[in-house]
This record gives structure tokens, C-alpha cells and sequence, in this order.
């Protein structure tokens, strides 16, 4: 954690001038109705307004020859898409997914932010867990299409754009009841 003078610094230098703009802003934009009523709680005089995510819908279905690698597809595939770090998840997912008694493939797409996830993930065979590290969107559209399971259990994520972009190929989710 910071210490006293740290946290005192923290609250001068960004909190306090951080909440004088939310303050004195004409409208904030939300993500979802449960981000609206928590900015209507801390900043009651402030018009807020919801603008969610959007996602490109991209309805073509021929480009599994933009995937250069194999799937296997007599097993489930599962697919993560995220930043390697703990607020999405990715170590729950890990623990969860050594917990499976189905044999499925999980593929992760995100760049490599924490170093302790991309080491743990060296260690699973490729035939089961495959590490992709930062993927382009048309890349990520043709997994989407493909996986059997796009999986997100993010702690903090509040409108997750990665979800819609799954759920926009169909794909269904599984995801955590935060945000």
C-alpha cells in the first residue's frame, strides 16, 4: 500500500483536481445504468448520460485461413481476450481451467502486461493452452467466430467491449457479476 505522505500527495495532486472537473463537467458519460447510479451517488449535481459500447458487426464467416495455426475441433475451444493482468482475471481463469475434468483448448489474446501470467502460461502444453500475445481485430474476429466459449472473468471491468465483440459473433460468455 502507499504510505501517509504518498496518499496525501496522491489526494492533492490527482484526486482533488480530478473530482473539481467531474464536478464542474456539464454531462458525464456512462458506460451502463449500474456506472450511472454510482456517478449520480458521488457527484449528485452532475447530468449524466449512458453511452455504451459499441462493436463493429463484421458478418463474414470466411476467414478461418486468416488463423495461421490449428485448432483442434473435436474439443470445446475457449477463448480469452485481455491485457495479462489481475483485474481481468487471468489467474482466476488459469486456476479454473487446471480445475477442468473436459479437455478443451483455451487460447489467450492480449499483450503480456504481467510477467507472472506469461511465465505460467509457458508452462501448459500448446496442444492445450496456446498464448497468442497481442492479436489484431481481424485476427480476434475470426477467434471469436470460432471459439465454442469466449471467457472473461474480469474483477473490475465494468462494460466490457471484449464481451460484446464475443457476443456480436455469437459467440456465448461467461463472465463475473462486477461492474
Amino acid at each position: 500500500g502507499m504510505s501517509d505522505a504518498q496518499e496525501f500527495i496522491f489526494s492533492l495532486a490527482f484526486l482533488r483536481p480530478y473530482r473539481w472537473i467531474l464536478n464542474n463537467a456539464e454531462v458525464l458519460f456512462a458506460l451502463s445504468e449500474s456506472d450511472e447510479q454510482r456517478l449520480n451517488e458521488m457527484l449528485p449535481g452532475v447530468q449524466t448520460t449512458i453511452v455504451p459500447n459499441g462493436v463493429r458487426l463484421n458478418l463474414n464467416d470466411s476467414d478461418t485461413d486468416i488463423l495461421d495455426f490449428d485448432i483442434s475441433s473435436d474439443r470445446p475451444l475457449l477463448l480469452f481476450v485481455g491485457k495479462l493482468i489481475e483485474s481481468k482475471g487471468i489467474g482466476d481463469l488459469l486456476d479454473a481451467y487446471e480445475r477442468l475434468d473436459t479437455e478443451c483448448t483455451l487460447i489467450i489474446a492480449g499483450p503480456p502486461a504481467a510477467e507472472e501470467y506469461v511465465n505460467r502460461l509457458e508452462q501448459f502444453d500448446k496442444a492445450n493452452v496456446r498464448y497468442l500475445g497481442y492479436a489484431d481485430q481481424d485476427v480476434l474476429e475470426a477467434l471469436y467466430r470460432r471459439a465454442d466459449l469466449f471467457v472473461f472473468p474480469t474483477r473490475s471491468d465494468v462494460f466490457p467491449l471484449v464481451t460484446l465483440e464475443a457476443l456480436a459473433a455469437g459467440t456465448p460468455v461467461v463472465s463475473t457479476t462486477v461492474g
